[in-house]
């Protein structure tokens, strides 16, 4: 749905000069990967807004990486360790840099009783150290491979967690983000 912002100012452009503006917008999540138009009209005491714009943007929306998770094994004894693997994906053909997440753990859910380090396919993944029995991890500073055609750039980011309660639960891992060059 297009929306109008308007600005003014009570200050005078000389003939023949310029004058620019800036602002920020946030594109929503739905708006997916494409290219949205902004365009601009400059007019003097309302002016007449059927007239065509006088200026216009192209914004690129960039595509968002995603992430999904396994365990291996699915099912544990209590207190026996499940490797948790993290699956990132960059629909981009760029890589992303300085990627992050965080992964708050649903109760009873923690990681192994000893600090490790984080493994995986990422560059990055061993920079990142878990503590013992951790109830959520912050993973940063990964390096996500750039898209080839189709086909997304993936890595993997992997930890050992436990639990001592009988039971299933469920875990979603905030998005990733990070700088596409």
């Amino acid at each position: 749905t297009p929306q109008k912002l308007t600005c003014s100012t009570t200050s005078s452009i000389a003939t023949s000069a310029s004058a620019s503006f800036s602002f920020h917008v946030k594109v929503l999540s739905n708006a997916g990967p494409a290219n949205l138009v902004n365009t601009a009209r400059m007019t003097a005491g309302g002016g007449d807004i059927a007239l065509p714009p006088n200026a216009s943007a192209t914004v690129g929306v960039l595509p968002v990486p995603t992430i999904s998770k396994v365990f291996s094994p699915a099912s544990i004894n209590a207190f026996a360790p499940s490797t948790m693997t993290l699956v990132i994906s960059n629909p981009k053909d760029i890589a992303l840099t300085s990627a992050s997440f965080t992964d708050t753990f649903p109760t009873d859910l923690k990681t192994i009783a000893t600090s490790q380090t984080a493994s995986g396919s990422c560059v990055g993944a061993n920079t990142n150290t878990i503590a013992a029995n951790s109830t959520s991890i912050n993973i940063s500073g990964l390096t996500i491979p750039a898209a080839v055609g189709a086909v997304a750039g993936t890595c993997t980011i992997s930890i050992q967690v436990t639990s001592g309660v009988v039971g299933g639960y469920d875990n979603t891992t905030s998005g990733v983000t990070g700088d596409y060059g």
